[in-house]
């Protein structure tokens, strides 16, 4: 049996624990179970757990105190005063279409969206229309709903990672491989991931992730700005997510930790590698020229992260297709 985290762990006072607070400062059980506990919950690997205010909020909207919730019982609940988006919020929660949620299924979506800033609703789902979302942003923002993802949008991290030095930035642009990379529900289960940037005349910077998952490939695309502001050594950049064109989300902080061009044993030759890490521990990405290279420059690249990353989170992304081609 999972043991909820408690008053003891909750540093934060939002109930989103950290490993750190959860495992090493936990009062209760030992060690090993609180880690159990913690694996168990943190069904996403993102290093939190964001459990108590889906679960208040969830207790406040069941009128009849079953452990049920539906759809009668959310509309009334006046969360959401916009009918429309109430039902289409409803039903993107009700994921096996039974017309009630229970605390688990009402969870695993809380949990994308809480973790991810709604990106996989955002970017990808397209039963709630662009208006509704565009709502639905707002009014999980202001209603504290986020709690969990305020740390997506921060830039603390570029004040203390150390970034490299870009000059011209026109020799970072082009296509490359993701080779490893920590990550998050957009990527999770991707294959022959591959990141393009392209300099435009007004100095912005297009972006196109592309990647193959559920036997299709898919395409999200960015715009990014180099933030001399933050370090005019041009390797902070703050990059914006777009849908369909449409409702940029706020900047997040791109670091451009390493750059260069190094020789590697698989490939026999200088491959150009990058290290490019987000704004919180969690969000990390290393990509080469080359849709493979050797594992000794890959941990040399991993040391490079490691004092400002969870590297031991990051995970390998087949190049099928990429490397057959």
């Amino acid at each position: 049996m999972i043991q909820k985290p408690n008053a003891t762990t909750e540093r934060l006072a939002n109930g989103r624990h950290s490993k750190k607070e959860y495992i090493d400062d936990g009062a209760h059980l030992t060690p090993q179970s609180r880690r159990g506990n913690f694996q168990a919950s943190d069904t996403n690997n993102d290093g939190y757990i964001i459990t108590d205010e889906a679960k208040l909020i969830f207790s406040q909207m069941d009128t009849n105190s079953n452990n049920r919730l539906t759809a009668m019982e959310f509309l009334a609940s006046g969360k959401l005063k916009d009918r429309k988006l109430a039902k289409g919020v409803f039903k993107a929660l009700d994921t096996n279409g039974d017309g009630e949620l229970v605390i688990p299924k009402y969870l695993r979506v809380w949990g994308k969206w809480a973790r991810h800033c709604l990106l996989d609703v955002y970017l990808f789902d397209s039963s709630i229309t662009m208006k509704s979302i565009q709502k639905l942003f707002f009014i999980l923002i202001l209603s504290s709903f986020t709690s969990g993802c305020v740390g997506v949008f921060s830039w603390d991290k570029a004040k203390n990672v150390k970034t490299v030095k870009l000059d011209p930035i026109d020799d970072f642009m082009g296509c490359w491989y993701v080779i490893s990379a920590i990550p998050n529900s957009i990527e999770e289960g991707a294959e022959d991931s591959i990141e393009c940037y392209k300099l435009c005349s007004d100095g912005s910077i297009e972006t196109r992730f592309k990647f193959y998952r559920d036997g299709k490939y898919k395409e999200l695309k960015m715009n990014a700005r180099v933030r001399l502001d933050k370090n005019p050594d041009g390797g902070v950049w703050g990059m914006k997510f777009r849908w369909k064109n449409l409702l940029p989300l706020p900047q997040m902080a791109y670091l451009i930790l390493e750059f260069d061009r190094i020789y590697d044993e698989v490939n026999q030759r200088n491959v150009k590698v990058a290290v490019i890490g987000g704004p919180t521990e969690n969000t990390l990405w290393i990509m080469a020229s080359e849709p493979q290279i050797s594992e000794t420059l890959l941990n040399n690249l991993k040391l490079v992260a490691s004092s400002y990353y969870d590297v031991e989170a990051l995970k390998m992304v087949p190049q099928i297709r990429n490397i057959k081609e």
